[in-house]
């Protein structure tokens, strides 16, 4: 059954709001952050031969 609601897709869920510009200026690349707590970071899965990412919806150029 459809929700007689429209979504915003831009804010889907009221508990979690958008970024303030000092959050995003605090954001940080993940590998630091497994560093930090002492863990290995996952592993890249790296590029197909195409030169997408793997996985890519999106056709090569």
């Amino acid at each position: 059954m459809a929700s007689k609601h429209k979504i915003d897709p831009y804010r889907v869920d009221e508990d979690n709001h958008p970024l303030t510009n000092d959050e995003v200026k605090r954001l940080r690349p993940g590998h630091e952050v497994f560093k930090e707590l002492g863990m290995e970071s996952p592993k890249r899965t790296g590029k197909a031969a195409s030169g997408q990412p793997q996985g890519s919806c999106y056709p090569a150029p």
